[in-house]
């Protein structure tokens, strides 16, 4: 896929593409739904299915900046995996335990000699900051962000989205574009629940210091820090934190945006959902000791096959001692 930036001015919406977002935003399974969805469209055009929907951009919006990817920009990509698997979900603290990485951070990082499956791209989105991410496995969305780093593209990402409290669902690998910002239109016709996450968000989180000292210096200042005093602020690590109301006021005048990416996936690995399916239902987190050292020579290295190993060896140490 080209990488570049998908800049682009709206364009209006045809029925097609209505038709191919509403099932994008119905979070329906099996590619069939589309199709009939587009014959009733033709033959009613004037029908409109009530559906629940929790969207943060309008249909303009998300249309133009998806169908900018190229032919196909609305399309599912096509997983030949049946729906008992391919929906299967998994909680943060089962893949921590599993794969590596924290369960909190969004794109843990891997400690590659405790885990040797090869896998570092993990990415988890929930719907609250995202509400346009992808709402079933291989459908394109939208990504927002407010870190700083706008205009790097994103390669090979895999995508677990939260639907469900505790649950995440493999979605597929994405690569993530640059596209239009959120314009101040778009984030005045936003509901408060959305505006209020990102500003509680950017008050105080890390990887929000870039916008936060921009934020801060302009309140501090009066006007537009400089390059050199924007540097120096983030080397003295400046504005930690500030008040909600300093940093809703710079979005609602927009003096600042939301940076967008465009989400479309480019694979799915079959092997690794069917892994994830294995997931042992209401499962415990075995603690530090499930991993605490390379597996050595003659050992089983696939993550599930060590973590199923050392269960075994707990309920036998308990089954003799009770």
């Amino acid at each position: 896929m080209d990488v570049k930036k998908v800049f682009i001015r709206p364009e209006p919406v045809s029925e097609v593409d209505k038709v191919k977002l509403k099932f994008l935003r119905n979070n329906v399974r099996s590619t069939v739904c589309i199709h009939l969805l587009l014959f009733l469209s033709s033959i009613h055009p004037q029908s409109d299915a009530k559906v629940k929907q929790v969207t943060v951009l309008s249909d303009e919006g998300v249309v133009y900046r998806l169908r900018a990817l190229g032919p196909g920009g609305l399309d599912l990509y096509p997983i030949d995996l049946e729906d008992s698997v391919k929906m299967a979900t998994v909680t943060r603290i089962w893949m921590s335990d599993t794969y590596g990485g924290s369960h909190r951070w969004g794109c843990p990082k891997i400690n590659k000699k405790k885990f040797t499956h090869g896998i570092d791209n993990f990415r988890y989105i929930n719907y609250e900051s995202c509400p346009d991410a992808p709402r079933t496995p291989g459908a394109p969305g939208l990504m927002m962000g407010c870190w700083g780093s706008e205009d790097k593209t994103y390669i090979n990402q895999r995508v677990f989205m939260r639907v469900n409290p505790g649950k995440w669902l493999a979605m597929g690998i994405y690569d993530c574009v640059p596209s239009n910002p959120l314009s101040r239109e778009e984030w005045d016709s936003q509901s408060s629940a959305f505006q209020n996450y990102w500003v509680a968000e950017i008050s105080s989180k890390k990887w929000a210091t870039p916008t936060r000292v921009r934020i801060g210096l302009r309140d501090t200042l009066g006007r537009e820090p400089s390059a050199d005093e924007y540097e120096q602020a983030l080397r003295d690590g400046s504005y930690k934190a500030l008040p909600t109301n300093i940093i809703k006021e710079a979005f609602d005048l927009g003096l600042e945006n939301l940076s967008v990416w465009c989400m479309k996936c480019v694979g799915y690995d079959a092997d690794l959902q069917r892994a994830l399916a294995r997931m042992p239902k209401n499962y415990v987190s075995l603690g530090k000791k499930a991993f605490a050292e390379e597996p050595k020579k003659g050992n089983l290295a696939h993550p599930i096959e060590r973590l199923e190993k050392v269960a075994s060896k707990k309920r036998k140490t308990r089954a003799s001692k009770y």
